[in-house]
């Protein structure tokens, strides 16, 4: 308790400092008395929840802001290779959990082993705002991100934005294996949802010099066809 109010009083002067109001005009902002702000500050009383928001409101804060700020500066997460889940999707691709997820709801990273013949599809585009990373350790795989299809082979990678709709494929005779990083533990669902088999095939992909950085928009056929 002791602790979680040291970081309360902390994190309310100094947002206040920041801001440059006097305690007065923090207490007009947020209804919190003048003395109660300062007994809060120097660590006098123990505030409620209630006065708590209040007061976070009134700084131009949210409780997230405050807890968020709490937890991660004195938050870490070990995850030894004996505790790292793995759980098999509909597709057949099996995914373990590197990090994040338990206590990091907004970011994290899989170690995903997509099976041949198979692929991931995210359709329509989700509501949200992140964004993920694919980086390709073994095989291959033809992902399409709007419309604009790319080709990824071992050491290459693919960052963009998780709200576009997106898929990918291995169509290789070999597993692909790939570390996804995402910046919200919802971008990976659909690697679960997806089923398996595959569609018609991607348009004809870039050359390997171009694969990642130059999406094929079907216009020319890559060197040696």
């Amino acid at each position: 308790m002791d602790q979680a109010v040291d970081r309360v009083a902390e994190k309310v002067k100094r947002w206040r400092m920041e801001s440059g109001l006097s305690l007065q005009e923090v207490a007009n902002r947020s209804g919190v008395s003048p003395s109660t702000i300062h007994k809060i500050e120097h660590r006098h009383t123990v505030p409620t929840i209630a006065v708590v928001l209040k007061l976070v409101d009134g700084l131009g804060k949210n409780a997230a802001d405050l807890f968020d700020e709490i937890r991660r500066e004195h938050s870490a997460t070990h995850v030894r290779r004996s505790e790292q889940a793995e759980v098999k999707g509909n597709s057949g691709a099996r995914l373990k959990t590197l990090a994040g997820e338990k206590d990091f709801g907004s970011m994290g990273i899989w170690r995903v082993v997509q099976p041949p013949g198979t692929e991931v599809a995210c359709e329509p585009p989700r509501p949200d705002d992140g964004e993920i990373i694919i980086y390709l350790e073994e095989g291959q795989l033809k992902v399409e991100i709007d419309d604009l299809n790319y080709t990824l082979e071992a050491g290459d990678s693919l960052h963009f934005e998780s709200p576009y709709s997106y898929r990918w494929q291995n169509n290789s005779a070999l597993p692909a294996v790939a570390l996804v990083m995402s910046s919200t533990c919802d971008s990976i669902q659909p690697m679960l949802s997806a089923q398996m088999g595959l569609p018609a095939p991607l348009p004809p992909q870039p050359s390997r010099e171009n694969s990642v950085s130059r999406p094929d928009l079907g216009h020319t056929s890559p060197p040696g066809y």
